[in-house]
This record gives C-alpha cells, structure tokens and sequence, in this order.
C-alpha cells in the first residue's frame, strides 16, 4: 500500500451527502449515524464521520495520521497526541462493529496512519427510506460499545443513574469519591452536571436511552445559542459531558468536553485555567475507560495539572481534581504516581479551614488501600487505626458509609494471609449493608463477591460457591445485558468449584464464560487471560493435564510478550500454575513452558 497522493476531487465525493455502504455497514452522514450488520444505530459525532468519509474516498490508500488530525481538528485544539486519534479512530470501528485486533474494516498502517479495506457502495434512495422505517422500531445505541444506562423494574430512575454513574467511576479506581455508595454518586458530579442529568433522566424516564438523546439534545442547543457567552457555553458543555460521562456514552462525553476545550481556547481574553483542567481531566478519564489504559491519558493529565496549578479555585475544589488524577494513576498501576497525588489532595482538602470530613476520610483510605498495594501492610495498619476512629465518629456506629473504610481494613487482613478474620470483616460489611440496601444493590453485590472470595482462601469452598450463585442470579435479575460482569463471576465461581472439588461443574461454568468472550470484541485483556488461566485450571483438575498446562502457559506467555506485569491481572495467573505444580502432571510443568 502506498501513501496517499494530493487530497483533490474525487469520484467519491458525493459521499459526504448520499448515503453509501462499507461491507454490510450503512452510512448516513446526513443524519451522523452508523447502522451495523445487526440493525444496530449508533450516531457518530461531525468530525468522526468526516474522517470515516474520507478513508472510504480514498479506499485501499494510507490515509495519514496526520490528515487524520486536521479533520479531526485535533491539531488545532492541541490533542496531537496519540491517545485523542486513536480515540475517535476506535470509536469508528466499534461503529463499524470491528476493533484494532480484528481490523474487518479499517486496519492500521504502523508509523503512517489507517486504510479502509474494504470499498464504499452507493445506496439507493429505496434502500434508505426502508432502513429508515426499520429503524423507527429498532433499538438504538446511545453509545459506539452499544451500552445504555441498565433499568431495572421497581428500581427509581436515579438510582439507576448513580449505578451507571458507580461503574463508570469505579473502572478508573474512583472508589474514593463515591465511597461505593450509588445514593452519593449523583451528588459527586458538579451541581451543573448533576441537575442536567437529572433533567435529561427524568425527561426520558421511559425511555430505553436513559436520557442520552436528551443530553444529546442539549449539547447541541448550547452549541447553536449565541447568546451564551463562552464561560456559560463552555461550563454547560462540561456539564454535560460529566453526565454523558456518568452513563457510559463515552463518545458523547469526549465530544463535549473537546467542544469545552475548543470553547475555552476560543476567548479572547484566554483560556480559564479551573474550566481547561476539568475538561482534560474529563477527557483522560474517558480515554482511560476506552483504553483501559492511562498512557493515551498522560498528555491530557499533564495539561491539566500545569492549568490546575494556575486555577483561582478554593483548595477543596482543588484537592478533588487532584484525587481523580491520583485514581488515574492507580488504575494504571502508577502507585507511586498516585500516592504523590492522593498525599497532596489531602493536603489541600486539609488545608482548608473547615475541612470536608468525609472527603478526608476518603483520601487516608485510599493511601491504606495503596500502602496495602504496596506491601507495605504496617503503614496501611498505621493509617487504618485512626481512620477508622474518625469515620466511626462522623458516621456513628453502624452506618453504611463505614463500609469502605472496613472494606480496606479486611483487604489488608487477607493480604497479610489471615484468611479466617478476613471473612469474618467482610461478613461484617455484608451485615452492615444488608441492614440498608436491597439484594440487588452494586454495594452489597460487591461485599458478597468480596466475602465469597475470602471464604475460598479461608478453605469454606462450599460456602462461596453458594455465596457466588447467588451474586449471579442478582447481576442476572438486575441486568442480563450486562454479560461481562456475568462472566466475571462465572470465572469466580469456577476457581470456587475447583476448590470445592467440583470440577465437571467448574467446566460447566468456564465456558459459559469463555462463549460469550469468544462472541464480544470488547473484551478487556485481563478478563481473557484469567478466563484462560482457569480453564486451563479445570483442564488439569479434569485430567487433561497436557492441554491444561499448554493454556497455562500461552496465557503467561502472551502476557510476557504484551508487557502485562500488573499485579492485579498476573498474581491469580501464576498462582493457578503454580498450584499444579505438584501435581501428577506437574513434572511436565517445566517442559511445557
């Protein structure tokens, strides 16, 4: 393939106002959406379809990746680093339902940029009004990865929203804002932010989008009001990505907080520093999420840490962008990153005259659970004893808001290989929040998961085997769509039933999971290695010593071979390894490495 020659008039370039098709995808620029081989619709922003029509006009040819920034104006706005276009890049090809590993549509050309692989079709005008009838009845997806915000019978709308909102936060290590608690999550946002969702909820209440398409909606009329000023335009538009951002749309939430970003730059009087830190850091956050991964993100940290240190903001508002960046970190697995932003957040949230206690509370947890990380388990003692104290204090004996707090404190117990007074804590906790919240509440489901596994490592196998079935059957009554949590637990459950001596019923399990992994694209890496990793387990516990150990191994091996060393995904990994390697097959444990 060669590069692309002077962009000029091309036979195509009625592309950009007629609908045309690419392999069994649909696209409509008119109306900025992507119908998938499914049926399913996805809306892409201006920009984004901008720069898929101008892979297809220039089909089987390089497109650069730095043309691919001057559409995307990225060059304009500052975003030329990598982790901005690959965002829209991967938000096209989940459009088209393919992704970087499985290239169907759009393959990458390394140190040149993307080609389109397969040739633009034009459709014809009947073919447009049927799809357009299709459609009045076909579900839409809010976002490129299909995902809505979960309703669930008998369960208020904001409730709803503070659980979509938990998991979003809680993929980037947010726990310490949000405290795991969905009644807090609506009243972390910013106050605009969470009045415009709540808005936007209760104007779809039944609605299947959960409010996208109104957030959607008002994005486009704060960018169509001229008599906003810029701050007012650019502090809504922020808003709404924060929202946006709490369900999961995350496209629609990167959009909106470029658009803040390109707002702000455009005031003559230049940018405001607190407004630019918050839209980056929104940014790196969705980036993240996408990525699962911070390295795209640390471009956009770095910015907004340099704005944030010139922001005229109270030192509370402060110390809280300080915390997410420190959550940033921790999720990439920086400890040492994030304990310098968690020591000084809490640094600036105490420097406050009356500090935010809970907030307070919520930082020195945090450097427990990274002390604790660490390995470090006489300092997250020293931080823990105290802590603990205050909170019992702010809260009172028995509320729910102790539970991360004890949460940490019973983390560190099995960490330090006390399994049996780990599962009592965690049957606490589970206690606690059983007295509060429903079966089916994310916080409970959470402690539960937490006590079954402790119970595994406390040798009552049969008992978090019974603990697991039943956080299945509540996710599955809560949310059946959401089958990689599901899976999750499966894979959790098998490793039980192997401790159980259970292995036909592991099996059975495993590859449930391993179907529906087999079935998503969007599968993180993590949860294929484990996944894996344990049927490979079930393998040699079912006597296919051979095939088992080959699993085993491939699973480290690709893990060496991608720079995988985090703790959290290898430790489970090579523990099952080394758990057969004493086993009747383990002789061949070496040779089969």
């Amino acid at each position: 393939m060669t590069g692309q020659p002077p962009l000029q008039s091309s036979p195509h370039d009625a592309l950009a106002h007629h609908s045309f098709a690419i392999g069994e995808c649909r696209i409509e620029p008119a109306l900025l959406r992507v119908i998938g081989a499914d049926g399913t619709c996805t809306e892409l922003s201006k920009r984004q379809i901008a720069a898929l029509i101008e892979l297809a006009e220039h089909f089987g040819q390089v497109v650069s990746r730095a043309r691919m920034h001057e559409i995307l104006c990225l060059a304009e706005e500052g975003h030329r680093d990598r982790g901005a276009l690959s965002h829209h890049i991967g938000s096209i090809r989940r459009a088209l339902g393919c992704s970087s590993k499985h290239p169907t549509y759009i393959r990458t050309i390394r140190g040149q940029g993307y080609c389109l692989m397969q040739p633009p079709r034009p459709i014809t005008a009947d073919a447009v009004a049927t799809s357009n009838r299709d459609l009045a009845t076909a579900t839409v997806a809010p976002t490129a990865r299909g995902e809505r915000l979960p309703t669930w019978r008998g369960v208020p709308a904001a409730v709803g929203a503070a659980f979509a909102c938990l998991v979003a936060l809680l993929a980037l290590g947010q726990t310490l804002q949000v405290a795991r608690d969905e009644g807090q999550v609506v009243a972390a946002l910013d106050d605009a932010a969470a009045s415009i969702l709540m808005e936007a909820l209760h104007a779809s209440a039944d609605q299947a989008d959960g409010g996208v398409a109104a957030l959607q909606l008002r994005r486009r009329e704060v960018l169509r009001d001229a008599h906003l000023t810029p701050h007012a335009k650019s502090r809504q538009l922020f808003a709404i990505g924060e929202a946006l951002m709490c369900l999961r749309v995350w496209d629609g939430a990167a959009e909106a907080f470029e658009q803040t970003l390109t707002v702000q730059r455009s005031v003559a009087a230049g940018p405001d520093p607190w407004t630019m830190a918050q839209a980056l850091t929104g940014l790196a956050r969705v980036t993240s999420a996408l990525e699962q991964s911070i390295d795209g993100s640390r471009p956009m940290l770095h910015e907004a840490a340099q704005w944030l240190r010139d922001a005229r903001v109270d030192e509370r508002q402060r110390a809280q962008l300080w915390s997410i960046h420190a959550g940033l970190m921790e999720f990439g697995n920086d400890l040492g990153g994030a304990q310098a932003l968690f020591e000084q957040s809490l640094a600036s949230a105490t420097a406050e005259p009356l500090p935010d206690e809970a907030f307070v509370v919520a930082l020195q947890t945090a450097l427990a659970r990274l002390a604790t990380s660490r390995g470090d388990y006489a300092g997250a003692e020293a931080i823990l004893v105290p802590v603990l104290a205050r909170a019992q204090r702010l809260y009172g004996e028995g509320d729910r808001r102790l539970a991360p707090v004890l949460t940490q404190r019973a983390a560190l117990l099995s960490k330090r290989g006390d399994h049996d007074a780990a599962s009592r804590a965690y049957a606490q906790i589970v206690n606690l929040l059983e007295q509060h919240y429903p079966d089916a509440s994310s916080q409970l489901i959470h402690a539960r998961v937490d006590l079954a596994g402790a119970l595994v490592s406390a040798g009552d196998s049969s008992a978090a085997v019974a603990l697991y079935a039943e956080v299945i059957e509540h996710v599955r009554a809560k949310d059946a769509s959401n089958v990689l949590g599901l899976s999750t637990l499966k894979l959790n459950l098998s490793d039980a039933l192997i401790s159980a001596d259970e292995p036909e019923a592991a099996y059975a399990q495993v590859r449930e999971a391993m179907a529906v992994l087999e079935q998503r694209g969007d599968a993180p890496d993590w949860l294929r290695y484990t996944a894996n990793s344990v049927y490979g387990a079930v393998l040699i516990e079912l006597g296919d010593c051979g095939e088992g150990l080959r699993r085993l191994n491939e699973t480290i091996d690709e893990m060496f071979l991608q720079g995988v060393d985090d703790p959290r995904i290898t430790a489970g990994i090579h523990a099952r390894k080394a758990r057969y390697a004493d086993a009747s097959c383990g002789a061949n444990l070496d040779q089969t490495a």
